[in-house]
């Protein structure tokens, strides 16, 4: 259970950097929708797409290497330092898609908004 708290409370943690950065993208393409500019609205968002799906990829890549540094933010437990090295490939995975469906469903839900 410790690690699964934990788990959500890293994901939180990395997931902050995404979650602004797909906020600003969303600004920006309503921004150049308002205007009229579809052109430069339709490039702003499959950039910042995928400069988010790069960022959550170098996120996960960090998390498996260096799993020591999220697990002593919340603990310094010998046994949990052993489960997350266990789990820390499938943690990584978990990062990159949870992360890929939530933002990318935040951006498309807001460009349906615009008018």
């Amino acid at each position: 259970m410790a690690v699964y708290n934990m788990t959500t409370q890293i994901m939180m943690f990395l997931m902050m950097v995404v979650s602004s950065f797909a906020t600003a993208v969303t600004i920006r393409m309503n921004v150049y929708l308002g205007r009229g500019e579809t052109d430069t609205a339709k490039f702003i968002t499959q950039y910042g797409v995928a400069l988010m799906i790069v960022f959550l990829v170098m996120f996960s890549i960090l998390f498996r290497i260096k799993t020591h540094w999220f697990v002593l933010i919340f603990s310094n437990d010998p046994v949990l330092f052993q489960e997350f090295d266990d789990y820390s490939s499938l943690i990584a995975v978990y990062l990159v898609f949870y992360g890929a469906a939530n933002e990318l469903s935040r951006v498309l839900n807001n460009m349906g908004r615009t008018k």
